[in-house]
């Protein structure tokens, strides 16, 4: 009997074959190795960007509730408005500020209430029916809680025995003495899950006065998230927020975070979503982490999730968690992966086939396509594999489709790999990919040009989050279009783009570019639903880099460039030098430095006198602040004037401004017998005109000081009457209703609408220097001067002309008929004393005719 033998094709089939199966198996593994790595970089990314942009919603939408909340407190605390026994200054209060501020604007807010020391109680609220209930406890109700309809008055309950000093709101801000947050719980209605901010009132001295509570209601959290752009543009997507003790206090499916029965909340492990359940599940794992990622498996998919703590020192303690299935990351790459292995399974047969031939034929292109795999495995930025053709046919078709093959898989894997480095809403390179276009092997001049858009933020707000996006594709798009074919643009922030122009064409060539890239924003650009006119302001630098030092220092270089630009008139544009750093750096020192300046009183209050060009007698004076430091010695008004605009410290230096001056004012009044009508000039910027307590601080300056009302005169440039602030409007009226004047500075500089002369109630009006030395250098700009003291006389206010330093100077403006003088002719700035010496010697007869 003969024995079997293996024939020879398929002695020839079964190694050949082998070797095939392995190298198109190593291809695939890697294509799938790289395709869910990238995917899952992707996810990563996306849920960062969505867990920041979370964190950041929910602490706007508590933390104004708390700055609404201190404020108030404040006020109550200065004005002195809570009194033992009698609550009615707290209701009208309270009651004026719900209606107006928190109801329109603030409807998360369900109760806001006050409990005195003493017993006393004030609380408004919405009721069920959507009407406002007041409730009520003082010596008008024998210290009983009596509830009222606000409305109507009617009384609606009566409770004998309530203390607010025993409630659970009111004893750990109270023992504390810190604003803090309480635990979550259900509304009294049992339809919203609630918090309550409190914050303890105390006088000057520490002492407390009560506590005063704002409940809010968690259900607007949920509409946020829902408003995520991560759950607009992926239906997979999920997010909630959950406290530590696991209750769900808000879910991008609303009712999921409703309230269980009995008024208890319900937990992430009663949901009704798998989902949930297992996410929260997975938490436990990630134990006290800032912030982490993780993945679970659900229904057969897997979602990449970030969990993010949120707390804070009022006692907040939450954990924000988003999630998104790996399948709507990127549905087309699994598609495309899938096509790739029914296409790499056809060959696989093809190739078997093709074994019939002469092993030492078939031999060399199978170890190419081996080798070819495993450099394909190596990942997107490897050089393209390539198997060489055959002289046989069917070996030649079987290195056709696996080149085909594997340039279909490396487009793919670029395709992904592009997806990390590509701004999602302008289709720019964004950060990453700018950096990764600029990683040149040797330095090359180049000018970098980082544009930041003017006032986005407000565009953002008023048309909403998808006209702002639509807007930077716009931009981006007109941006590429207006730069040379071998710049380089994209998308590195909010409201930044950056173009790389290449310093090879020359300066001429590159200023021609930076002309038409900043005429890009000359008109303006159609959204799907408005025009929109917006500028930019743009920081310019220009040297020699690549790689590491292109982020390190040119990309820092130009964002300072870009900060001076916005520090000024918007559409500005800054070319970076040195100094910027260290003006960068200066800038933060002095902010710093004037918070001790102004506890250690390094400030003072000089006086110029406001002089009569007709008898040159003494009219008034104007309050002018310096600062003398005890290291950099006098630092200049528009060096500190601007930083202290930014940090807000503006506010109490003006405030003390006022107050020095006043007090100082009111004593030369006291001491000299002076003009009649004798006045002082204080300046005041936008942030304190805007102030709630603005008036109610103006009107303590007077008492104070004993300074009759029309002896104060506010001073504002015209550049703060450009936005029309309704809110603006109304405290220049409540300043005249008091007696105090107003003068418009530097009139004729800013944007000049007579309309501000009618709409406002000027007292009196500063002319520019600027003015007065052009009239000296020619008749047309006398011309100029003339009609503007001429508008003066016509709406009878005096006209005060600034910077007059010569006789000459001052004879011009006699022959015009203006009114009064200011300048270095009648005396420098000085302290009070140092300007009354000067004055004097001048002047000898002072009391009865200066």
């Amino acid at each position: 009997m003969s024995r079997w033998r293996m024939p020879l094709w398929v002695a020839l089939a079964l190694p050949f074959g082998g070797v095939l199966l392995i190298a198109i198996g190593i291809l695939i593994g890697a294509q799938r190795l790289t395709s869910d790595r990238l995917i899952e970089a992707s996810g990563r990314n996306l849920l960062f960007a969505t867990s920041d942009h979370m964190r950041a919603e929910v602490i706007s939408h508590l933390n104004v509730i708390f700055t609404l909340q201190l404020s108030m407190a404040d006020l109550l605390a200065r004005q002195d408005l809570v009194q033992g026994g009698d609550m009615t200054a707290v209701q009208t209060l309270f009651s004026g500020h719900f209606k107006s501020i928190y109801r329109p604007h603030f409807p998360q807010v369900g109760m806001i209430q006050l409990g005195t020391e003493k017993g006393d109680f004030f609380g408004i609220k919405i009721g069920p029916d959507g009407r406002l209930q007041t409730f009520l406890k003082d010596r008008r109700t024998a210290q009983r809680l009596i509830s009222y309809d606000t409305e109507t008055g009617a009384e609606q309950a009566v409770i004998q025995r309530y203390d607010p000093r025993q409630r659970p709101w009111y004893t750990p801000a109270a023992r504390q003495g810190q604003p803090r947050w309480t635990e979550v719980y259900v509304s009294s209605f049992g339809d919203s899950t609630s918090i309550s901010a409190t914050t303890p009132v105390l006088r000057a001295n520490g002492r407390l006065l009560g506590v005063l509570g704002t409940d809010v209601s968690l259900n607007d959290l949920s509409a946020l998230l829902r408003r995520l752009p991560l759950l607009q543009d992926h239906p997979s997507a999920l997010a909630y927020v959950v406290d530590p003790q696991g209750r769900m206090l808000a879910h991008s499916h609303v009712e999921e975070a409703r309230p269980a029965s009995k008024g208890q909340i319900l937990t992430a492990a009663q949901s009704q979503q798998p989902l949930v359940q297992t996410s929260f599940a997975a938490l436990g794992a990630l134990g006290a982490a800032e912030a982490a990622d993780f993945s679970v498996e659900q229904g057969g998919q897997r979602y990449f999730g970030r969990s993010t703590l949120l707390h804070d020192e009022r006692g907040l303690n939450w954990r924000l968690v988003a999630l998104v299935a790996e399948s709507d990351l990127n549905a087309q790459a699994r598609e495309t992966a899938q096509l790739a292995l029914v296409l790499v399974l056809s060959l696989s047969g093809a190739g078997l086939l093709v074994g019939l031939l002469v092993l030492r034929r078939i031999a060399h292109p199978i170890r190419q396509a081996a080798s070819a795999a495993t450099l394909l495995a190596s990942g997107p930025e490897a050089p393209p594999a390539v198997v060489e053709p055959s002289r046989i046919h069917e070996i030649a078709t079987l290195t056709d489709a696996f080149n085909a093959m594997s340039q279909r898989i490396r487009a793919q894997l670029g395709k992904l790999h592009d997806m990390a480095l590509l701004d999602a809403v302008t289709g720019l390179p964004n950060r990453e990919g700018l950096m990764a276009a600029c990683r040149w092997p040797e330095p090359r001049e180049v000018t970098l040009l980082l544009f930041g858009v003017d006032r986005f933020r407000a565009v953002n707000a008023s048309l909403g989050p998808r006209a702002g996006d639509e807007l930077l594709r716009l931009i981006g798009l007109r941006l590429r279009s207006a730069c040379p074919g071998e710049a380089l643009v994209g998308r590195i922030s909010g409201d930044e783009f950056l173009v790389v122009l290449p310093g090879s064409a020359g300066a001429a060539h590159t200023e021609s570019c930076i002309r038409s890239l900043r005429g890009c924003f000359n008109e303006p650009f159609q959204t799907d639903t408005d025009e929109v006119l917006v500028g930019a302001s743009l920081g310019v630098v220009s040297a020699s880099a690549h790689g590491v030092a292109f982020e390190r220092d040119l990309l820092r270089f130009a964002s300072a460039a870009l900060q001076k630009a916005k520090s000024g008139e918007r559409g500005q544009r800054i070319d970076f030098d040195e100094s910027l750093l260290e003006r960068n750096r200066l800038a933060a020192e002095l902010t710093a430095d004037m918070h001790v300046a102004l506890v250690q009183g390094q400030f003072q209050v000089y006086f110029q006198p406001l002089v009569s060009l007709d008898t040159g007698a003494l009219c008034g004076l104007e309050a002018l602040l310096r600062w003398q430091h005890p290291q950099r010695g006098a630092i200049g008004p528009a060096q500190f004037i601007p930083l202290a605009e930014e940090s807000g410290l503006i506010v109490e230096l003006g405030h003390w401004v006022m107050r020095q001056a006043a007090v100082e004012v009111a004593q030369l009044m006291r001491e000299h017998t002076l003009s009649e009508g004798f006045i002082v000039h204080v300046n005041v910027s936008q942030r304190q005109l805007v102030q709630a307590d603005f008036i109610d601080r103006v009107r303590e300056v007077l008492q104070r000081s004993a300074l009759p009302p029309h002896a104060l005169v506010i001073e504002i440039t015209e550049s703060l009457l450009v936005e029309d602030d309704p809110v603006m409007r109304a405290t220049l009226g409540e300043l005249q209703a008091l007696g105090v004047g107003l003068a418009l500075d530097d009139f004729g500089t800013g944007y000049s609408s007579l309309s501000y002369l009618n709409k406002f109630p000027f007292t009196e009006i500063k002319i520019d220097r600027s003015f007065l030395v052009a009239a000296q250098q020619n008749a047309r700009s006398a011309a100029i001067l003339k009609a503007f003291i001429d508008i003066t006389h016509g709406l009878q206010v005096p006209a005060i002309a600034e910077g007059v330093e010569t006789e000459e100077q001052a004879e011009l403006l006699r022959s015009l008929n203006c009114t009064l003088g200011q300048g270095y002719l009648f005396g420098r700035p000085a302290p009070m004393a140092e300007m009354w010496r000067q004055w004097t010697l001048s002047h000898p007869v002072v009391d009865g005719g200066a």
